[in-house]
């Protein structure tokens, strides 16, 4: 028998294991990157063994098929050890579908690295493309940064992204499955502190705890996302934001008991949207909020809406298969008009109130049937329980409402169902804002909306109006003096006067009962109060806010016309 050949030159031998070497080694990376650099598939994968920071003005690029490894930290240390990169200047990490680039830790257990921090990155240059990132403490955090994240995959991270501090993202086409922590703590997206991210077309699916919280004056678009066998909320929307929630599909989330969308003290606008077959509630409105509820089938949730001292504008949505269809307690006061309840042999009643006293405005809808005996049935009010606030629910429409053009609202109708609200105070007008002339501006708009004004006229931004108790004056934010200022000006935009100068961001005034004083939010996590000249401001502890501001009146703006 022939004997294999063996290779005897030690040379050869020396140069076959420096090549099998070379295909496992690791590259590994200075802490600082202050100038152009780019991480090559060759040198592939690249080991992070401490903290990683792109300085200003430097770009790092990453090149499809990277591999990118963090030293895994036990949780047991505190969250500021676990190793991360941070962004003051660029990263564009763009793969592709064949080559992603994958961000992970060198041991795969949730949380054990810090994730990837944007800081203070306001052009959009910065691009996480077909990325693939996995175990983080929070896979992407944007501080007063917007980067572009699209077609990327995010799992098993405790948190996937956080937008704070102005932040404005585009989070786009993306997939989050299997993030989160708890039922109780957010496990995908959280909005803060006056972002404004654009969260379009991503699946959201099997993660764990709220899948998009929205919260301090946060004013997300929400649009075309599929949100889906989630274990807790779909959305939640609280503390003074207003998202625009739009054509999305919201459906079997909750297993604990939780809603499809659930709003707190917020005044979100929920367009468009399909919420169905959620465990529990299709959407609960709660604690002194005034969202916009337009355009939604509801169907398949076992309680469609719950209203809990609020005062939310109910019209054109679908009610279908449920228990009940609006259960109403407390001081609330919603209007609930054209709207489709479609009853079937699951369904007690249309409207319950609960512990509510008040008058409850709900006609012109259809109830499924003309008969007025089998209409009252299907509702809960004075008539069933003398304690009770009565439910009016005549004139009411002899077939279904045309949905078709649901999303082009009469503004007159939206003003004049509007008028219980506290986004609209004028009483011959009423403000909202606008991108038409290419930058945010406030307008104002005579109750038919035959007249519209530009207020503020100029190439900066201006948002955040609010109205004086006497009806004469606008408090706004704006950012003409640098950065964001409190300015005051009359009802028909002249005499503009600025309040606060400052360098840090302020914005969001609160006119005080008496339109003596404004409070108002910066950039410093702080609550002001000022008076309305500009002297004797002083901070207000956050936490305490609307217990140290009784006599604040919380008002706001009909939500932005694009066009």
């Amino acid at each position: 028998m022939r004997r294999k050949k063996m290779f005897k030159n030690p040379l050869i031998v020396f140069f076959l294991l420096l090549i099998a070497s070379s295909a496992f080694a690791k590259t590994s990376v200075p802490s600082e990157i202050k100038k152009n650099t780019v991480w090559t598939k060759s040198q592939s994968p690249y080991e992070i063994e401490k903290d990683i920071l792109i300085k200003k003005d430097a770009l790092l690029t990453i090149e499809p098929g990277v591999k990118i490894v963090f030293k895994a930290i036990s949780k047991t240390e505190s969250e500021d050890k676990r190793i991360k990169i941070v962004v003051q200047g660029n990263l564009i990490a763009n793969g592709t579908s064949a080559e992603k680039i994958i961000f992970n830790s060198s041991e795969k257990l949730l949380g054990v690295w810090g994730g990837i921090i944007f800081e203070n990155i306001k052009d959009n240059r910065s691009i996480l493309e077909n990325c693939q990132i996995e175990n983080a403490r929070c896979a992407v955090t944007c501080l007063n940064s917007s980067p572009v994240i699209t077609n990327c995959y995010f799992a098993k991270n405790e948190l996937a992204i956080d937008c704070e501090d102005w932040a404005s993202p585009v989070i786009s086409n993306n997939i989050f499955t299997d993030n989160g922590m708890s039922v109780s703590t957010i496990g995908v997206i959280n909005c803060a502190r006056y972002s404004s991210p654009k969260i379009k077309n991503n699946l959201i699916q099997k993660n764990v705890g709220p899948n998009i919280q929205v919260s301090l004056f946060s004013s997300p678009e929400i649009s075309q996302n599929i949100i889906t066998y989630n274990t807790s909320h779909g959305i939640i929307s609280n503390s003074f934001s207003e998202p625009v929630i739009l054509n999305n599909e919201i459906s079997y989330n909750g297993c604990f008991g939780q809603q499809g969308i659930a709003v707190n003290q917020s005044s979100p606008t929920i367009m468009g949207n399909y919420i169905h077959n959620n465990c529990k509630i299709g959407i609960s409105v709660s604690s002194d909020s005034y969202p916009l509820i337009s355009g939604n089938r509801i169907t398949n949730n076992e309680e469609g809406i719950i209203c809990v001292d609020s005062s939310p504008v109910l019209t054109f949505n679908i009610f279908k298969t449920f228990n009940h269809g609006i259960i109403i307690s407390g001081n609330s006061s919603p209007v609930i008009n054209y709207n489709n309840f479609q009853p079937d042999s699951k369904t007690i009643q249309n409207i319950v109130l609960e512990n509510c006293s008040g008058q409850i405005n709900a006609q012109n809808n259809w109830w499924g049937d003309i008969d007025m005996v089998l209409i009252e049935k299907n509702i809960a009010d004075n008539k069933t329980n003398p304690s009770l606030g009565p439910v009016v629910i005549t004139p009411f429409l002899n077939s279904e409402v045309n949905l078709n053009d649901y999303s082009n609202l009469n503004l007159d109708y939206l003003n004049k169902i509007s008028s219980n609200r506290r986004y609209i105070d004028l009483k011959s007008d009423f403000l909202f804002l606008s991108f038409r002339d290419g930058n945010w501006e406030i307008y104002s708009a005579n109750i038919n909306a035959e007249k519209i004004s530009n207020l503020t006229k100029n190439i900066n931004t201006d948002v955040a109006p609010c109205i004086s108790p006497d009806n004469k004056e606008i408090a706004f934010s704006s950012n003409r003096s640098g950065n964001l200022d409190i300015f005051v000006m009359d009802k028909n935009g002249k005499n503009i006067k600025q309040i606060t100068d400052n360098i840090f961001n302020e914005s969001v005034p609160l006119w005080s009962n008496d339109g003596h004083k404004l409070a108002f939010w910066s950039e410093l996590r702080q609550v002001f109060v000022i008076d309305k000249d500009g002297k004797n401001k002083k901070s207000i502890d956050p936490n305490a806010y609307l217990k140290e501001l009784p006599d604040f009146k919380i008002t706001s703006y009909l939500w932005p016309q694009n066009h």
